[in-house]
Order: structure tokens, then C-alpha cells, then sequence
């Protein structure tokens, strides 16, 4: 599950639209004070993520954050529920408690939030806090990608592939790696390029493969700026090019992947040292482009 789980900073930074809504509905600090000490569940998430993220002019406190994430959370406000499970989960603003986050996150999904639904998914799958159950998993995996959730929906992409939770279905597989990936979820894209790479689910196309696999390399998705750099190498799908193959493989590695790592140094026995500095150079330079701002690739 840890793979799919966020922090708090970043669900409320990058991940949800409920982030936003203090500044959207242009209420002061004092006046969501004041609606929040009314009992308002919607005022007392707000000005937890303000407390959070320093916003309103308030100082930023996690501990009192969680607080107000609490208690719009036990008012069956859903967002709130997912919120604080994440900060049960971290240890942030409050003691860590896994399963404090886990029935936090299970509050959440049942009422079809589909962030806690993924989690929770993930939950199952793992056997964290939960008996193993791949075919409870793909159920929590499905709510929450029949939602347009994209990382949901390169999950449950991911179960058909394998025959996890749900009977193996290669065309299955492939249509939900591409909602995911029309959603610009790099971990879609990625997927959907392997599964062209393989002809699974798909017609095999090396080219259409490279194409999936560099966006999601582009949004620095390790095993895409791995699997790329080698392509380069190998000139599949692409024009061979050992300068742009290293400079992938050297973002991939400087996520410690070990197969970047030992593919690099292969590879830098083919180049001068010329190629391998304008390699570094580029890399130093290079910057992940956010998901959520990304574009997929023209069809």
C-alpha cells in the first residue's frame, strides 16, 4: 500500500480539489472561524487546510489542523475523513496510527470518495489492516476508477493484466491503462506504452510505445525514464541516440533504480566523453512537467 499512498502535504498541495476552496469562496479567515465554531463541517476543513498550508493568514499549525480535520470528519464530511486518515497514516499533526488512517479511509470510501477508495483497495490487495482479498481490492479499485479517478483506473488496468481480483482480460487491461492515460496519470501512460510495446491488448507498435512511454517520462515516472533510456539505446520506437538514452537512464538512476544504474554504465562505454557531458548537462537542466498540468500526446 505504500506505494500508492500520498502525504497529507501532498494531497493538499497537488491532489484534491477541496485544496482550493478556501481561497475560491472568498470567505475571510475570521468569518470561517467563525462558521467553523458554528458547527459549518465545510468551514472547519477549510480552515484546517489553511492551518495546514499557512493560507488566510493563518499560522501554520498541524496539530490544529488536525483537529478541525477531525471534526468535520466526524460529521460525515467525506474529504475530511480521507484527510485525516492521511495524517493518522503519517504521523502528522497527530500520533501515527495505521489503523486510525484505515478506518478513516474505509468512512471515506463509503461515501464514494474515491481517493479513500484506492487506498483502501490497495488495503486489501496488500493485506494492510485488512485480510488479503484481490477480489475485495479490484471491487474498491473499480468504485473508484468508474469515477475518472486516473489512478484508480491504472490500477484496476493493472489487475485485469495480471488476473488479480478479476478474470486476466488483455483488452480490459489496455482500455483502462488508456483512460488513465488520457488522463495524464504517468503511471497510465507508462503502462499503456508497455502494453503497445507488447501487443497486449493492442496492435504492437514500438513507435506508438515510445510515445506513451515519454510523456510518462517526462512527468518523471522512474520506470518510463528507464525503459526509455534503453530504447534510445536500441533505437526502438525512436531514433537511436545514446545522448538522450543516458540522460534518461541518469534521471531513472538518480531515483535509485539499480537497472538504470547498470544499464548506465554499459552504455557510457559506447559514448566520448563529449556525448556523456552534454548527457549530464541536459539532465541537470531537465524538470519534471506535474501531472496534472500535462498534456497526453496528439493521437
Amino acid at each position: 500500500m505504500s506505494r500508492m499512498v500520498l502525504t497529507v502535504a501532498t494531497i493538499l498541495i497537488v491532489g484534491t480539489p477541496i485544496a482550493t476552496v478556501a481561497q475560491d469562496s472568498g470567505a475571510h479567515t475570521s468569518e470561517m472561524q467563525v462558521a467553523a465554531e458554528r458547527g459549518d463541517a465545510q468551514a472547519e476543513l477549510n480552515l484546517g487546510i489553511a492551518c495546514f498550508k499557512k493560507g488566510d493568514g493563518m499560522s501554520k499549525d498541524n496539530v490544529r489542523a488536525v483537529e478541525w480535520f477531525e471534526k468535520a470528519a466526524k460529521q460525515g464530511l467525506a474529504k475530511a475523513q480521507e484527510i485525516l486518515g492521511f495524517a493518522y497514516h503519517d504521523g502528522d499533526g497527530v500520533a501515527q496510527n495505521p489503523q486510525e488512517a484505515l478506518k478513516w479511509w474505509q468512512e471515506a470510501a463509503r461515501q464514494n470518495d474515491a481517493m479513500a477508495q484506492l487506498i483502501l483497495g490497495s488495503a486489501y490487495h496488500d493485506g494492510a489492516g485488512v485480510p488479503k482479498d484481490d477480489i475485495e481490492a479490484a471491487k474498491w479499485h473499480r468504485r473508484a476508477a468508474e469515477q475518472s479517478f486516473a489512478p484508480a483506473e491504472a490500477v484496476l488496468g493493472k489487475d485485469y493484466s495480471l488476473g488479480r481480483g478479476v478474470p486476466k482480460d488483455s483488452i480490459e487491461a489496455a482500455k483502462w491503462f488508456r483512460k488513465a492515460a488520457e488522463h495524464n496519470d504517468a503511471r497510465g501512460q507508462y503502462y499503456l506504452g508497455s502494453a503497445y510495446l507488447l501487443g497486449f491488448g493492442v496492435p504492437q507498435d514500438d513507435v506508438e510505445a515510445m510515445k506513451w512511454w515519454r510523456v510518462s517520462a517526462e512527468h518523471g515516472f522512474m520506470e518510463a525514464e528507464r525503459d526509455l533510456g534503453k530504447a534510445f539505446h536500441s533505437g526502438t520506437g525512436v531514433t537511436k541516440d545514446d545522448v538522450q538514452s543516458h540522460m534518461w537512464l541518469s534521471l531513472a538512476a538518480a531515483q535509485n533504480d539499480p537497472k538504470a544504474l547498470s544499464t548506465l554504465s554499459e552504455i557510457e562505454t559506447f559514448m566520448t566523453s563529449e556525448q556523456i557531458a552534454e548527457s549530464k548537462r541536459r539532465a541537470s537542466e531537465w524538470r519534471p512537467t506535474p501531472e496534472s498540468k500535462a498534456s497526453p500526446p496528439a493521437p
